[in-house]
């Protein structure tokens, strides 16, 4: 079962409202990340066919759009680890260092200026100091860091 860290529990996020798609369940009102660092939101609502809709943010950056168009152009998209903190920007320029074929959350690294895994206890998963490395991070079993990294 999915956990967030912080208030977030299993039992809260039991209770809320999800889609699937894809064998995969994706929750309304989180945000979730592409490879390119823009931030989705799943829609409650969907197209005439029942495809879910995401919409991206801030909301009016554009109209509702159909889910597999955007996992196909921009996927996969990753749930934000903590809802509220944001999204890095593209002037962080962070790299994804983790599982390649990860689905999960991602944040921000606590201890180096990269996006990692985060597990279902909300610390993130343990991951190499850099891509191709086979040292652990740091920051690994660590709680992400929910503020963005300083210029």
């Amino acid at each position: 079962m999915l956990r967030e860290h912080g208030p977030h529990d299993a039992a809260h996020l039991a209770a809320v409202p999800s889609v699937e798609h894809a064998g995969q369940q994706y929750l309304l009102g989180y945000p979730y990340a592409d490879r390119d660092g823009d931030q989705w939101e799943v829609l409650e609502s969907t197209a005439h066919d029942g495809t879910p809709l995401v919409l991206l943010l801030p909301a009016g950056a554009g109209e509702p759009t159909a889910l597999p168009e955007i996992l196909e152009a921009h996927g996969p998209l990753r749930r934000i680890a903590h809802p509220g903190a944001s999204a890095p920007t593209p002037d962080e320029a962070l790299s994804y260092w983790g599982q390649r074929h990860w689905e999960g959350a991602v944040a921000r690294c606590p201890s180096m200026r990269h996006l990692a895994p985060v597990g279902d206890g909300g610390l993130m998963n343990t991951h190499s100091i850099s891509v191709g490395f086979t040292g652990r991070c740091p920051g690994s079993n660590q709680p992400p860091r929910t503020a963005p990294w300083p210029r």
